[in-house]
């Protein structure tokens, strides 16, 4: 299953309209397997290290790859404010993450339909601290935002 899903990554990637007419792109690959509190997982690190090399292969330069313990919300806010320094009008941002996600209830009420948040669990999170780790997210309201920017 894995494999299928790489061939249909890889094919949306190098089919996308989007990357095809930008004036440059970018990518912000994040794979994690390896967490410190939940289960790990087996593929998120290979799909990750295949949409790299994808990226790579079709010509885009700046492409910066974060794996397992790589992947704190730091790294992650600093590759994205990075890439978004760089880009001008016209050009595409790739951002891509492959590992746990997760929801919460939400924390501005009447904000979600569902009533909840959803967010990126990156290796330093745990559910049984939340208290203390709860940085170590990124939340649905956060990507909304880096992506108007």
């Amino acid at each position: 299953m894995l494999s299928v899903m790489r061939v249909l990554l890889v094919g949306i990637l190098m089919t996308s309209p989007g990357l095809a007419c930008a004036a440059r792109t970018f990518g912000l690959v994040i794979g994690i397997n390896n967490y410190a509190h939940v289960p790990t997982l087996d593929g998120a690190r290979d799909d990750a290290l295949d949409l790299s090399s994808a990226l790579n292969r079709m010509g885009v330069e700046d492409v910066i790859t974060l794996l397992d313990q790589d992947a704190t919300k730091h790294n992650v806010v600093q590759a994205w404010q990075t890439l978004v320094s760089r880009a001008r009008s016209g050009d595409v941002i790739f951002m891509s993450y492959a590992g746990h996600g997760a929801q919460a209830p939400e924390r501005n009420k009447g904000e979600e339909k569902d009533g909840t948040d959803e967010f990126w669990v990156l290796p330093g999170f745990d559910p049984q601290n939340v208290r203390e780790t709860w940085r170590e997210t990124v939340f649905d309201n956060e990507l909304n935002d880096w992506f108007k920017e």
